[in-house]
């Protein structure tokens, strides 16, 4: 059986300023005002965007590893948690049944409705002031509102984000998702992909360059324009939306498990708001939440910069043992209270899992993070001439993301960059 590693990728990225000519300085000019004890308002985010008043006390110091997806966010996690004595995790209660990652992923600032705020803060209750407790949902990073959520109701957080090869870190979710959810929700990898591009450039959201009809191509806030073909690969499309500018142009109010949301700008928990739900955009996001860069300018727009790091995956996968150090400080605890890395007698891939049974070997899986095999029998050589594809579509998002790590520097964390193709 080949096995394809998802081994951990690791990436957090800061900046100090965003492309588009906006300064923090200036962006903290859009914040309103503290209601009450309801988060402070940000005049860009979605009107739904709310987080509801909690008397309960917040942590001290709390830490968001927002994603990306398939990056190796648990076993960043869980070496974190379980080698630093002050880095926690939530409490769960008695009565909640143990999923996948339980502990790790809240999935509370990127949904609508929200939960209750306070069942969120008491999971964190048993924080001290001395520790810092952790929230890793990887969900987060790619949901504007989230971003917004998690600045009103903890500006002073620090923010780790993921980041593997997008092109990898897209079929591994597709290989995760053809696994848990069985074979037949899910299409073959390069009909997702394809699908999924399409809708992109039809509402003008593939922050690509095109090529028109030979010619220079149309940069992102140009006009509508016919496209003959693209120079980024076999799937072309007869026509394109005009580009938006930023993410949080294309999905301002994407919610998790919803899509966009047009409804009313208060709910309620446990409140039924499907019809008010409409899947613009494809709901797993295999291609989408591979434009790191464009994500990343978002949220620092709502952070400073030294609030967030960035650390490629390539520097987990090569030094798990320095990033871990680096995160640490980062975090401003101390890096001599880590422990030693435990032995341990399997790696951390989850064999002879099915739909039904792959919680159970995730639970008892010994090693940090969790790999899976791949579903299919020779699907890396099936699916090559899209992977190659896709290596294209996300060179210009990668080239402004290392861009953006060179002009802010060394202290950002950042080093190297992602790998140009695959390796079985």
């Amino acid at each position: 059986m080949v096995t394809f590693r998802f081994t951990p990728a690791f990436c957090l990225i800061l900046a100090t300023f965003n492309l588009h000519s906006l300064s923090l300085g200036s962006l903290q000019e859009h914040k309103l005002p503290l209601v009450s004890n309801a988060q402070p308002v940000d005049s860009r985010c979605c009107y739904a965007a709310n987080v509801p008043e909690s008397s309960v006390e917040r942590p001290k110091n709390m830490a968001f590893l927002i994603g990306a997806q398939k990056s190796g966010t648990t076993f960043l996690f869980d070496e974190l948690v379980s080698r630093h004595p002050r880095i926690k995790a939530q409490t769960l209660r008695k009565d909640r049944k143990l999923r996948i990652n339980g502990a790790k992923e809240p999935h509370f600032f990127h949904k609508i409705p929200l939960k209750s705020f306070s069942s969120y803060l008491y999971s964190y209750s048993k924080v001290t002031d001395e520790e810092t407790a952790m929230d890793a949902t990887p969900d987060y990073m790619h949901i504007p509102s989230a971003a917004c959520r998690i600045a009103a109701s903890f500006p002073g957080a620090k923010i780790i984000a993921v980041l593997r090869d997008p092109v990898m870190r897209a079929f591994s979710q597709w290989n995760m998702m053809k696994i848990i959810q069985g074979s037949g929700r899910l299409k073959d990898f390069d009909v997702e992909v394809e699908r999924e591009i399409k809708n992109l450039r039809n509402e003008g959201c593939s922050f690509e360059k095109f090529d028109i009809n030979g010619h220079e191509g149309v940069e992102r806030g140009g006009t509508v324009a016919r496209v003959e073909r693209s120079q980024k690969g076999k799937i072309a499309l007869e026509s394109v939306e005009r580009p938006k500018t930023s993410w949080n142009d294309c999905f301002k109010c994407f919610f998790f498990s919803c899509g966009t949301y047009r409804g009313p700008a208060n709910t309620s928990e446990g409140e039924d708001v499907s019809s008010s739900c409409r899947y613009d955009f494809s709901g797993e996001g295999l291609v989408r939440r591979g434009l790191y860069v464009h994500q990343l300018k978002w949220w620092l727009e709502l952070f400073p910069e030294d609030q967030m790091m960035v650390i490629n995956h390539e520097q987990l996968k090569n030094d798990p043992e320095r990033v871990l150090d680096d995160v640490i400080a980062f975090l401003s605890q101390d890096v001599a209270l880590k422990t030693s890395m435990k032995e341990i007698s399997q790696d951390n891939t989850l064999v002879n899992v099915s739909e039904s049974n792959v919680n159970a070997a995730f639970i008892h899986k010994e090693a940090s993070g969790w790999s899976l095999p791949i579903s299919e029998e020779h699907a890396l050589e099936k699916y090559a001439e899209t992977l190659r594809f896709l290596y294209s579509f996300y060179e210009d998002a990668n080239k402004e993301l290392y861009q953006l790590m060179a002009q802010w520097g060394t202290s950002s964390g950042w080093k190297g960059s992602f790998p140009q193709s695959y390796i079985l």
